[in-house]
């Protein structure tokens, strides 16, 4: 063993202990260099570290001084703990002691791995009258896509009601926040390389490692110049480091993306389907329609439906043909009845009350396909009642058959001031009757409210 150079110091460095400190400087020079692992390759990582040592120790006057005077086991330790601060070094570049803190989402104040900086916009307006508001900063994954769900959601109920570019900017700021097209990829690079040196200062090599990875991606080319660097140490001293992969924290799903072409285009397709839905009801429907009868089932109304009885009617009633009793009325105004449907229909004419239908003033016979006028009626307003069905009974005033009763909520107004002279209702007051359905009451067209509804076999027959 050499007691001038116990720990081999001078030796590391190629100097003799009677070197000066210039030489020993530009020796420590030459030797980082030619042992540095970016230029010598892995082997000579741990002679580098050496190197570094030795010179912590040579590069002190004080030190080199009480190395050359004292024993070596002391110096061994403290040579030791030296190897370990400039192999530190070697990875955490020239911080130091210094601790680097890692980026923070800029909405939750998290510290975030994988940083973006995003560009999130919303627009609202009304007629001529618009406005756009848009949010820059750095994300989180989740601050990121809770900030583009509620803007796009903003977007589409406020965007749409501004003539004419309501429409067109609204699918395009949805979408922009969707797919994130205002996305600084390049800062996004810079951006993970801090972090790369944050967590490195912080002894946390692995995760740097695979940071490093992502930012190698980068097109800057001193952002992708020192990840190679610090991935090419870390390979060279620290292979274990290669095992550990970062998820890609941003990857999104089919689903993300659907979910920004619902809510880009539910609303427009929503208005287009009721427009089709409300032509195709209005098309059904008669503009002259004032009452359309839905029919039950026979068996839903009465035990007597689809009896067979003694016989049937002789001489069935000829359509317009009076059933039963009738107004007293010798000169008055009738209600026309114009039978689209597919059944024969018996009418009923009772006094309007205010909330029941009263006694029968007229009951008349129309035939399928046929029209038919009214006996006389007096001024006044009157519940109509009509039942749909076939083959008359012995009596020749009810059906044996019935499909259906339907009764008029709304009473119809026979006003002799409204009408034409021949007293014949035209237009509206003729009710048309079209075809009819084994179903329960139906709202009236373009509103709410009920104006027939389904009555039961007794109550027709009511005098």
């Amino acid at each position: 063993m050499d007691h001038s150079d116990p720990l081999g110091l001078y030796r590391a460095l190629g100097l003799s202990p009677t070197a000066t400190a210039e030489e020993i400087a530009a020796a420590f020079r030459r030797r980082s260099k030619e042992t540095h692992p970016d230029t010598s390759g892995r082997e000579s990582a741990e002679e580098f570290v050496q190197v570094s040592a030795a010179y912590e120790v040579l590069g002190d006057p004080a030190r080199r001084e009480k190395y050359d005077r004292s024993n070596w086991e002391p110096f061994k330790r403290d040579t030791e703990a030296e190897k370990e601060r400039a192999q530190d070094r070697e990875f955490h570049g020239d911080w130091g002691e210094i601790r680097i803190d890692p980026i923070c989402c800029d909405f939750c104040g998290r510290v975030t791995a994988q940083p973006r900086y995003l560009t999130f916009s919303y627009f609202v307006g009304l007629v001529v009258w618009a406005h756009a508001k848009r949010a820059s900063g750095i994300f989180c994954v989740k601050c990121a896509r809770l900030k583009a769900i509620l803007y796009s959601l903003i977007t589409m109920v406020t965007g749409w009601w501004v003539f004419p570019t309501g429409p067109y900017y609204t699918v395009l700021t949805i979408l922009q926040n969707g797919f994130e097209t205002e996305r600084m990829k390049e800062e996004d690079y810079r951006l993970i390389l801090h972090n790369v040196d944050a967590f490195q200062s912080r002894g946390n090599l692995k995760l740097a490692y695979s940071l490093a990875c992502i930012a190698i991606q980068s097109r800057d080319n001193s952002v992708s110049r020192q990840a190679k660097m610090f991935v090419r140490r870390i390979d060279s001293s620290y292979p274990d480091c290669r095992s550990q992969k970062l998820e890609n924290a941003w990857g999104k799903s089919f689903l993300w993306d659907l979910s920004h072409v619902i809510i880009a285009f539910v609303l427009p397709v929503s208005l287009v389907v009721g427009v089709f839905l409300s032509q195709a009801e209005w098309a059904e429907l008669h503009q002259e329609d004032w009452l359309y009868p839905r029919i039950v089932q026979a068996d839903r109304l009465s035990p007597s439906s689809n009896q067979t009885g003694p016989g049937l009617c002789k001489h069935p009633p000829s359509n317009g043909q009076a059933l039963g009793p009738q107004s007293p009325v010798r000169l008055g105004h009738h209600l026309g009845i114009q039978n689209r449907s597919d059944y024969d229909l018996i009418i009923k004419i009772r006094a309007g009350g205010m909330w029941r239908a009263e006694n029968v003033v007229a009951s008349f016979f129309v035939a399928k396909g046929q029209q038919a006028l009214s006996p006389p009626l007096p001024r006044g307003k009157y519940v109509v009642q009509i039942a749909a069905g076939e083959h008359f009974g012995e009596t020749c005033d009810r059906f044996l058959n019935i499909y259906a009763i339907n009764q008029r909520v709304d009473l119809v107004d026979i006003n002799p001031y409204n009408l034409p002279d021949n007293g014949v209702l035209f237009g509206d007051p003729v009710l048309n009757i079209y075809d009819v359905h084994p179903y329960e009451d139906r709202p009236s067209r373009g509103d709410t409210k009920i104006h027939y509804t389904v009555i039961s076999f007794e109550k027709f027959n009511e005098p």
